[in-house]
């Protein structure tokens, strides 16, 4: 990581402290009425509560909406259909996912073929 960004000792902008916790997975957002205190997570196998001082900051990647709308947060009707009580009603919380593939591909050549691919111009 830059080291305008974190020090290696964990401080941030302005001298702020910031852990970062790798080999954890974030289960929800915990709040207090209408405001995000911490987030529930899984460190080696147990459940924890990490809470805050200033700030939630969210940064999931493609699973953020996730992590929204088990923590409360996203279309009511479909977070009330599966048990999660509300939080915030939103509708747009994960209207526009869009599941995108991974391909790949992997390729083999005889040894005998390599010298005449090598004479290829294209190449």
């Amino acid at each position: 990581m830059s080291s305008d960004i974190m020090t290696p000792e964990g401080f941030g902008v302005n001298g702020r402290k910031l852990q970062v916790l790798y080999k954890t997975t974030a289960l929800r957002i915990l709040f207090d009425g209408r405001t995000a205190i911490g987030m529930k997570i899984l460190v080696e196998g147990k459940k924890i509560r990490a809470f805050v001082r200033k700030k939630v900051i969210i940064s999931a990647g493609i699973n953020s909406a996730q992590l929204l709308m088990l923590s409360g947060i996203g279309p009511a009707n479909d977070l009330i259909n599966v048990g999660i009580p509300v939080i915030i009603d939103n509708p747009n919380v994960g209207e526009f996912l869009t599941n995108h593939t991974l391909n790949s591909a992997t390729f083999s050549a005889n040894k005998r073929d390599i010298s005449e691919l090598q004479k290829d111009p294209k190449y």
